[in-house]
């Protein structure tokens, strides 16, 4: 296979024949269909050894306030089907302290050729939050912080292990005229099949315009507001913050998303009858112990709205900013960068 060099702070156009994306796209389409709403929590798992169109391992919960967690225990949600794969997925979500965890292990003991099939493990953990800002003039700004914890541990073989991470800003439903949606996403994306002996690190900015019928009148992944910061990469352990800054005027409503997601899966190659030849391999992305969110306010600024603002706003000094109007928040630019990173890898079996 040919080696992708990737950089620490670039995104990397990836041509790797594995099943990583179909794995963050389908915990994508498992939690948006859970309609998420303003001060909830989602968790969501999906286990290994389903076809791509049968969800059927898939567990997902809600609450609106408190905690979530599915899997607590770490027991496995499936064993055996194709290459008598092994996986775990376990995920939570805390308003009371805005702390986010989630872990996928995955075992394939023995070589397989995938048609149909593939054994994924992934799980997901979102928070909603509205926020409304007043009593101060003219426009400040505002920053969200979520760390980022986790160890990727690879016991054998070739398992692709990802930890991704995003903040999203946006205005509520229901909002009338052109739309913006900005966002910043930070991914630990480990892989032994190049070589690499750490993480290789994306970070993705994204701004969007969405018109009233839905449609995207400007789409970028240039914003200045978006930004990161690598603390630990290391064989076994990442450490980072993935940070977002927005402006506010007095009165503004947004609502914050904050998404987190823990993937495992297997590697393979492109056989010559369209097949793909996959490698017995075993690994897991263990973030139980990362996510803490942060909102950063000016001082004089006061933001109400969900119970989880008690505990996640810490004033800083006050900076002002030009205004830079409404924001609003679309999943599709995320998904869209992701079938992106798909289509690379299909070009590279074509």
């Amino acid at each position: 296979m040919n080696s992708v060099p990737g950089p620490i702070g670039k995104v990397m156009d990836n041509e790797r024949t594995d099943v990583r994306l179909l794995i963050i796209l389908a915990g994508l389409a498992c939690l948006f269909s859970s309609h998420v709403t303003a001060g909830s929590v989602v968790v969501s798992t999906s286990a290994a050894g389903f076809s791509y169109s049968d969800l059927s391992a898939t567990k997902s919960d809600k609450i609106e306030s408190g905690r979530v967690e599915l899997n607590p225990s770490l027991v496995p949600m499936f064993s055996g089907g194709i290459a008598n794969t092994t996986s775990i997925t376990s995920s939570y979500g805390d308003t009371s302290n805005g702390k986010l965890g989630a872990l996928a292990s995955i075992g394939a003991p023995t070589d397989y050729t995938l048609t149909t099939e593939s054994p994924l493990a992934s799980a997901n953990t979102t928070m909603v939050t509205d926020m409304t800002f007043s009593g101060f003039s003219g426009s400040m700004t505002v920053e969200a912080e979520l760390d980022v914890h986790g160890y990727q541990t690879m016991d054998y073989g070739v398992p692709s292990l990802t930890l991704s991470s995003s903040l999203l800003v946006a205005p509520p439903l229901g909002v009338v005229g052109d739309r913006h949606s900005y966002g910043s996403s930070l991914i630990f994306d480990r892989n032994p099949e190049y070589g690499y002996s750490t993480a290789t690190v994306f970070h993705k900015p994204l701004e969007l315009i969405i018109s009233p019928t839905g449609d995207i009148i400007f789409e970028s992944d240039v914003y200045s507001g978006a930004s990161f910061a690598v603390s630990t990469n290391t064989a076994d352990e990442v450490q980072g913050t993935v940070s977002l800054a927005f402006d506010v005027t007095d009165g503004l409503v947004l609502q914050l998303t904050t998404f987190l997601q823990a993937s495992a899966a297997n590697t393979g190659e492109f056989a010559g009858d369209g097949s793909i030849n996959m490698f017995a391999s075993s690994g897991e992305t263990d973030a139980l112990s990362t996510g803490t969110l942060r909102l950063l306010v000016p001082y004089g600024v006061n933001v109400t709205g969900d119970p989880i603002l008690d505990h996640i706003v810490t004033p800083v000094s006050a900076v002002p900013l030009p205004a830079a109007g409404w924001l609003f928040i679309s999943a599709f630019g995320l998904i869209g960068y992701l079938g992106t990173r798909k289509q690379n890898a299909q070009r590279k079996g074509e």
